[in-house]
């Protein structure tokens, strides 16, 4: 279920996309939450006490790499694969947008684009 996680250009079964799926959407959450904190720190420190602007910028920090991070993911995936045409560029398309909703949104698509055949 977990083996392959750091091989991007792996065809994975439903089960390893799965897998996928969830190391990837907890990792991202883990490693955004950990980034997001210290740039709520560096915040914190520059504009003084000011609450919300700490809460704006670690909100903003983290939905950005959300973006970021789950489309690049997938384009990496798609360009390994060769699975740049048909329905596999509307996963890559949802794979960028769809991290505005979240990541566990947003890492959906990129787990059905592990799991395509390659063309």
């Amino acid at each position: 279920m977990f083996s392959g996680l750091t091989d991007l250009a792996m065809r994975r079964t439903p089960l390893q996309a799965l897998g996928f799926y969830l190391a990837y959407s907890f990792g991202l959450v883990i490693v955004l939450a950990i980034l997001g904190a210290v740039v709520g720190t560096v915040a914190g420190l520059v504009f003084g006490d000011v609450a919300m602007a700490v809460n704006k910028a670690m909100t903003a920090f983290g939905a950005i790499s959300a973006i970021v991070l789950c489309g690049v993911l997938a384009t990496t995936i798609a360009r390994k694969r060769n699975l740049l045409s048909g329905i596999n560029l509307v996963l890559l398309v949802l794979s960028w947008t769809g991290p505005f909703l979240g990541v566990f949104i947003g890492m959906a698509p990129v787990a059905i684009l592990a799991a395509q055949r390659s063309e």
